[in-house]
């Protein structure tokens, strides 16, 4: 129960006091209708906070079903990566190297690896 839930029934238990010992009853139907009224609002409180307590545990539960699962392939080793990686690669152009820059090599030279036909040039 939140404090403003606490609050809410507080002030319906005085209004239902109150409403007991009213003498007109104008007056005791006004407090009935105040504590029914801070009922209501206690009664609402507490459907909101089940509310966000059934949310925040659904939302754990979903992200349990989706953290991954690990298997013995995922402890295995791995293929020779270097050997890949080497046999795939060329030697990399520097984006910060000047030479690169002056000589027309670089991310737009296309030539070493399409062809002359490919690579924006006519003959």
């Amino acid at each position: 129960m939140t404090a403003s839930s606490q609050f809410y029934l507080a002030q319906a238990a005085i209004c239902t006091k109150s409403a007991q010992n009213a003498s007109l009853a104008n007056q005791r139907d006004m407090y009935l209708r105040a504590g029914a009224a801070w009922q209501a609002l206690a009664d609402r409180e507490d459907d909101v906070t089940a509310a966000r307590e059934q949310r925040d545990a659904d939302k754990v539960a979903r992200q349990i079903v989706a953290a991954p699962v690990y298997t013995e392939l995922d402890d295995a080793e791995p293929a020779d990566a270097d050997a890949l990686f080497t046999a795939a690669s060329a030697e990399p152009v520097s984006r910060n190297d000047d030479s690169a820059i002056s000589s027309g090599a670089g991310v737009h030279d296309t030539t070493a690896l399409f062809g002359a036909a490919h690579s924006g040039e006519t003959s």
